[in-house]
């Protein structure tokens, strides 16, 4: 059924609370993938065996004499967590997160109409919530279409599927940090530390385009505030260079900034502009083959601040440099180019400079370069040495 958590529970085959501690060391032993066996009466839940607690129970002096005989109920997790079937995903998580972490090294019961159905693990759990995001993402892509032909609606469309996004990504991005820091235990093959540290990045690229995305709709319904204060231009791209560098590096490109000795501050918001410098920077540096080169130059006059970032990569054809503004367009727009991306980081970069009262403009020749300037008018800067930008 939708919204049914039924997909995420694994059938295990449940145990009495009289079964001995011998038979399900038995059980344990015969199988090496099993990590949790579930205790029922009848049909109702009452606990859970955990495979590393129950084998280090034994392992201890006189620990197998002591309970080889007895029955399993003595040592259960007599308190698992139990969620109903039809529980949302969001109020699992919740419920694990806020009330029962424990929950995601020793498993939970899912329960239908109070019987058991079968256990959740943080694996199960993982997959489960990437299957759902999935279905989120298609939702969206096919929603974004039928919007396209209403701004507004669009716009609320984008906001709305961006935040529910955020639920089922937090969720993975948390639990496979969980698992990568093996938090509540090791994770046994170290492979489980490796994937989940993957899904881990993964997600935070998720993220960063769903941040995009919600962003561009709130600049297009016009709700989009700006926290302004007053920082120094200089230090905020030299922080979004060194971000870069590895990545620079690793594609042969050379990665530079050029400023004169002394800038006015800018007052605007550092957040804002750190993105748009960080989108301008990355994107050059995305579309500037080995041996290229990526600059990024400041100037300030009496009348304007400009930012320019200067590459010596792929060029845009003068047909697609209209098209580069729009969003989700990107100059090569087929389902096999050969640069990711959402086609998002100019679009957004260039309402976020005229959020500021500035503008954004791009001239590019293809195989030679781009050049995309950005102006900020002179109430934003504050005072200090101006130094008139030369020609060029």
């Amino acid at each position: 059924m939708p919204g049914s958590l039924e997909s995420l529970a694994l059938s295990l085959q449940p145990v009495s609370p009289d079964k001995s501690c011998a038979a399900i060391y038995d059980l344990f032993t015969a199988n090496e993938n099993l990590f949790t066996i579930p205790i029922v009466d009848g049909e109702y839940p009452l606990g859970l065996i955990n495979r590393h607690n129950f084998i280090h129970a034994l392992a201890q002096k006189y620990g197998r004499a002591l309970y080889d005989r007895r029955p399993i109920s003595t040592l259960m997790d007599s308190s698992p967590l139990v969620v109903d079937v039809n529980t949302s995903l969001e109020t699992l998580n919740r419920l694990i997160v806020d009330d029962n972490p424990n929950a995601l090294l020793q498993g939970f019961f899912i329960t239908q109409e109070d019987c058991y159905l079968g256990i959740g693990t943080a694996l199960s759990l993982l997959q489960y919530t990437n299957q759902h995001m999935h279905r989120r993402a298609l939702e969206l892509e096919e929603a974004r279409r039928s919007a396209e032909q209403a701004s507004v609606s669009k716009s609320r469309f984008l906001a709305t599927m961006s935040h529910e996004l955020r639920t089922p990504l937090n969720a993975v991005m948390g639990f496979s940090e969980l698992i990568e820091q093996e938090t509540y235990g090791p994770a046994g093959d170290p492979r489980y530390v490796e994937y989940a540290g993957l899904i881990r990045s993964s997600g935070e690229h998720l993220l960063t385009i769903i941040d995009d995305v919600l962003d561009m709709s709130r600049i297009e319904a016009g709700k989009l505030e700006l926290a302004e204060e007053t920082f120094e231009p200089v230090d905020l791209a030299m922080r979004c260079v060194n971000i870069l560098k590895t990545q620079a590096v690793e594609k042969g490109v050379a990665l530079s900034i050029d400023h004169p000795g002394s800038l006015p501050d800018l007052y605007a918001d550092p957040g804002k502009m750190r993105q748009v410098v960080f989108n301008l920077l990355s994107n050059a540096v995305k579309f500037t083959t080995a041996g290229g080169s990526v600059e990024i130059r400041m100037r300030a006059s009496d009348t304007e601040f400009i930012l320019a970032v200067v590459d010596t990569g792929i060029g845009i054809d003068a047909n697609d440099l209209s098209r580069v503004m729009e969003p989700f367009i990107q100059a090569d727009n087929s389902l096999q180019r050969q640069y990711n991306g959402t086609g998002l980081g100019l679009p957004l970069t260039k309402s976020l400079i005229e959020l500021h009262g500035g503008s954004l403009e791009i001239k590019s020749i293809q195989g030679v370069g781009t050049t995309v300037v950005a102006r900020l008018p002179a109430d934003r800067l504050v005072s200090g040495t101006y130094t008139m930008m030369q020609a060029g």
